[in-house]
């Protein structure tokens, strides 16, 4: 399992977030409100920002990081990977199956049908 925190302006957060989920980069996004004071091109700024906290494994961190880094506003985006060390075995599993892509039974229709 892999946690992949991240930055977002709040008027970008909510549709990277679902987008991620939508597209089984992650099981799940956290997004939590917060400040953040940095230095960005030899200026001090003090901004608004969301961070999102995207629950993943890792075999998918790295097409999460490719889709924030092809989506995100920034230039820069942040995104940093964590692997934690312990982990309830019941979620990881769900966080596993929550990123497979979907099986398709050989009931569904298909787009020839």
């Amino acid at each position: 399992m892999r946690s992949v925190y991240l930055t977002a302006p709040p008027e970008a957060a909510d549709e990277l977030a679902r987008s991620i989920v939508e597209r089984r980069l992650a099981a799940c996004v956290n997004t939590i409100s917060c400040e953040s004071v940095y230095r960005w091109e030899g200026e001090l700024v003090d901004d608004d920002e969301v961070v999102l906290i995207a629950k993943t494994t890792t075999d998918r961190a790295e097409d999460l990081t490719t889709y924030v880094r092809d989506h995100h506003p920034h230039d820069v985006p942040c995104i940093e990977q964590f692997e934690p060390t312990a982990v309830l075995d019941p979620y990881a599993e769900w966080c596993r199956r929550s990123v497979e892509e979907p099986i398709r039974s050989d009931d569904e229709p298909t787009d020839d049908e």
